[in-house]
């Protein structure tokens, strides 16, 4: 939930582009599957032969939520590009959308043992890109203060 919030203040406090908006939005939409995923169990392993209802909700709810990181990353990489000493983030923003992009890649290989990996690299990605954001953010309030 934090997250979602984190997505609708920094819209507010950003620089404002078509880019950074779909970026926010999907960052809103990811937050909003990875908290659904919450409400639905995973069954033992996480990929059962014979999945249960919760087991097949969970993996639609937070994939969909999955499959927007590394194109919100990349939006926000390139809206980042020009804010003001923004190009740091937008670095940053590149490297975890690629590494998002790995994350989801093993995500969908259904053989992978290094499935729970996988995931916490997007996890992980979009979260430190979070963190990042919102430390350039402070920055520029900091800086923006008479």
């Amino acid at each position: 939930m934090l997250i979602c919030a984190f997505a609708v203040f920094a819209w507010i406090a950003a620089p404002r582009s078509i880019l950074s908006t779909l970026g926010f939005v999907g960052i809103f939409l990811f937050s909003i599957g990875y908290v659904g995923s919450a409400f639905f169990r995973c069954d033992f392993g996480c990929r059962p032969d014979n999945p249960s209802f919760s087991q097949m909700m969970h993996e639609f709810v937070g994939l969909s939520g999955y499959l927007f990181a590394p194109l919100t990353l990349l939006l926000l990489g390139l809206a980042a590009w020009k804010w003001p000493g923004g190009v740091w983030l937008s670095v940053l923003s590149f490297v975890v959308a690629a590494s998002a992009l790995v994350g989801l890649g093993g995500l969908m290989d259904p053989d992978s043992p290094q499935v729970g990996l996988y995931q916490r690299v997007l996890e992980a990605s979009v979260l430190s890109w979070v963190v990042a954001c919102s430390h350039y953010l402070g920055l520029q309030k900091k800086t923006a203060a008479p």
